[in-house]
């Protein structure tokens, strides 16, 4: 079974409230039964390590039923995500998390208002998309290999160094297949596919042709305020110099 199957099953087994409260007590009345039993019998000492093993599995069960309880409610899992989002930041998390898609076509415009930014603030900011050095060409496969050909040509900067520009025809496909398979993400095939579509067309508009000289101002930005106030975690992330 897959990581993706385990938490489709935890999130629909747990998300009933009555079914979360139902084995909660249950874990608790097991607990009780076991003491009660081993005082009873009046071999406390051979009987304390299983009653203290017991309480242990069983509280790991009322944790587990927290954890999943509701994505709607603060401990749902896409608050853990979201939490631990927030202890590891990146750099791209300094930066802003709206952008001006005034320019941009309709239907961009579109999914960025009804999906991007209220499905990719959910397990952590937009800011980190927004920011995140990641550009992969919009279009066909065809057409995504055939532009970085030509950029390879006409663009040589996008390749130089990763914490500016990663390059890749299938980066943010990879990426939005991923964010999709975590808890809470509450993302359908059609969202996560919208979804990958606009940030295809906004990391080339922004970050490539006459927008790469101020993209690339933007990021160093980012990694030079990153550095100065994690140095730990961007030597982690982006390694020593």
């Amino acid at each position: 079974m897959t990581e993706h199957q385990d938490s489709l099953i935890l999130n629909l087994f747990w998300k009933n409230p009555k079914r979360v409260m139902y084995y909660k007590v249950s874990c608790l009345r097991l607990v009780i039964a076991d003491f009660k039993k081993s005082y009873r019998i009046g071999y406390m000492n051979s009987r304390i390590v299983k009653v203290v093993i017991g309480v242990f599995f069983w509280s790991s069960l009322w944790v587990l039923s927290s954890l999943y309880a509701d994505d709607n409610t603060p401990s749902g899992s896409f608050a853990v995500e979201k939490a631990n989002a927030l202890r590891n930041p990146y750099a791209d998390d300094g930066g802003p998390r709206t952008l001006d898609v005034s320019a941009y076509p309709p239907e961009m415009q579109k999914i960025y208002r009804e999906l991007f930014i209220p499905k990719c603030s959910r397990c952590h900011t937009a800011a980190r998309p927004i920011n995140s050095s990641f550009v992969e060409p919009s279009g066909s496969s065809e057409e995504k290999r055939t532009k970085i050909t030509r950029w390879q040509k006409e663009q040589p900067e996008l390749f130089k160094n990763p914490q500016i520009w990663t390059v890749d025809e299938r980066l943010w496909n990879q990426y939005v297949k991923r964010m999709k398979l975590k808890a809470g993400a509450d993302l359908t095939l059609e969202d996560a596919k919208s979804i990958w579509k606009f940030l295809c067309y906004d990391s080339e508009k922004r970050k490539t042709g006459a927008s790469a000289k101020k993209w690339a101002e933007h990021r160093r930005q980012l990694l030079a305020d990153f550095k100065a106030s994690h140095p730990d975690r961007y030597h982690e992330l982006y390694g020593l110099e």
